[in-house]
C-alpha cells in the first residue's frame, strides 16, 4: 500500500513493519544517528534496545534533545546517575515490538509520566522521522559504517529536514555535556531536631525510592507514583510510606528527589527516634541521604540485595 495514502497513525505502524522485515536491530543496536525535523527545537536521537526475555523483543526509540541524549548515555555507563531511576523515565518516542501477536506499540515518554498514546500533532513528527530512519537502515544494508562516516570529527550522522519535506545528510556536532551537579537541600531545623532524639540501639531500617507503573494520576497522560517505603528490619514491618507524584511546576522528577532525604528525616523526628543504621540498594539513594545525614550519628549502608525491602514494594 501507498504509503502516503495512509493516516499518520496507520503509516507509523506500517513503516515500523517495514523496519522490522529488513531484520538489522542486531546492527542499529550499535549506533545512534541523528534525526532534526525542520522547525523543531532538537534534534531525536535513534537508539536501538534489545532483549531475549522481556515481553517486547524490540524497542526502537526516539530520544529527545541532547540533554536527554546526553543523560543516556551516562546511564549506560553508571545505571546509578542523576534523577532517573530507568530509561523509560527520560523525554522519548518508542516504537515497542511485543513478541505476542506481532504488536507494535508507538508511545510518548514524560518524565514522570506513564507511557501514553501519540496525539496527532505527534503521530505526524512520529511518522516523518520514522521515515527517515527507515531510509537510513536501507542504505545500512549496504553500507554498515554510513552512521559512523564522522565519528572522527566528534559529530553524529544526521538527517536534516533544511525545508518542508527537504532532508539531507549532515554531520550534527556533538555538545559537550553540562556539569551535573547534586545540591541536596540540608534541613538545618530538622538536623538540630534529630541530635536530640535517642538512637535505638535495635533499630535498623532500610529505604528506597521507586516509580511504580500500577499506581497513576487521573491526569491525561497520567502520572506514575514515586513511593519512598521504609521497612523495620527486625519486624519486617513497613514503618514509612509517602506517595507522590511529579509536579512539572514545583520542579519536576529533580524536586522529589531532592527532597527525599529530608523528608525521610521528618519521619523520624515525628517518631521521636533515630534508627541506629541505615540500609540501601541504590547508590542513588545513598548519594542523596548522604549529605542530610552526613552529621547524625546513624550509620549508611549500602548493600546489593536487601529482601525485606524488596519484599515491601512488592505488597
Amino acid at each position: 500500500m501507498n504509503n502516503s495514502t495512509l493516516s499518520d497513525k496507520d503509516a507509523i505502524i506500517d513503516i515500523a513493519r517495514k523496519m522490522d522485515r529488513l531484520d538489522l536491530w542486531k546492527l542499529t543496536a550499535a549506533f545512534n544517528w541523528a534525526i532534526k525535523p525542520y522547525g523543531s527545537p532538537f534534534p531525536y536521537f535513534c537508539t536501538t534496545m534489545l532483549s531475549d526475555t522481556s515481553p517486547v523483543r524490540v524497542r526502537f526509540v526516539l530520544l529527545e534533545g541532547w540533554q536527554t541524549m546526553h543523560d543516556f548515555v551516562r546511564m549506560r555507563m553508571d545505571p546509578e546517575f542523576g534523577y532517573y531511576i530507568s530509561w523509560i523515565e527520560l523525554p522519548q518516542f518508542e516504537i515497542a515490538y511485543a513478541r505476542k501477536d506481532d504488536l507494535i506499540v508507538p508511545s510518548r515518554h514524560n518524565p514522570g509520566y506513564l507511557p501514553w498514546f501519540l496525539t496527532p500533532k505527534q503521530e505526524g513528527l512520529v511518522r516523518r522521522m520514522l521515515w527517515e530512519a527507515y531510509g537510513v537502515m536501507l542504505r545500512l544494508e549496504g553500507d554498515h559504517t554510513l552512521v559512523l562516516k564522522h565519528a572522527e570529527d566528534r559529530a553524529l550522522f544526521a538527517r536534516v529536514e533544511t525545508a518542508p519535506g527537504v532532508w539531507q545528510d549532515e554531520p550534527l556536532e556533538i555538545p559537550e555535556p553540562p556539569p551535573y551537579e547534586e545540591r541536596v537541600p540540608v534541613p538545618l531545623d530538622l538536623i538540630v531536631q534529630a541530635k536530640s532524639l535517642p538512637i535505638r540501639p535495635d533499630l535498623k531500617v532500610a529505604v528506597d525510592l521507586r516509580f511504580s507503573l500500577d499506581h497513576e494520576s487521573k491526569d491525561i497522560p497520567p502520572r506514575v507514583q514515586y513511593s519512598m517505603r521504609v521497612v523495620n528490619l527486625g519486624t519486617r514491618k513497613r514503618i514509612v510510606d509517602d506517595a507522590t507524584f511529579v509536579d512539572p511546576l514545583r520542579g519536576g522528577l529533580k524536586n522529589i528527589w531532592l527532597e527525599m532525604p529530608g523528608q525521610l528525616l521528618r519521619r523520624f523526628v515525628e517518631k521521636k527516634v533515630l534508627p541506629c543504621e541505615i540500609q540501601v540498594e541504590s547508590a542513588r539513594v545513598f548519594r542523596f541521604l548522604r549529605p542530610v545525614f552526613l552529621e547524625l550519628p546513624v550509620k549508611l549502608t549500602k548493600l546489593e540485595d536487601i529482601p525485606p525491602l524488596d519484599a515491601c514494594f512488592e505488597e
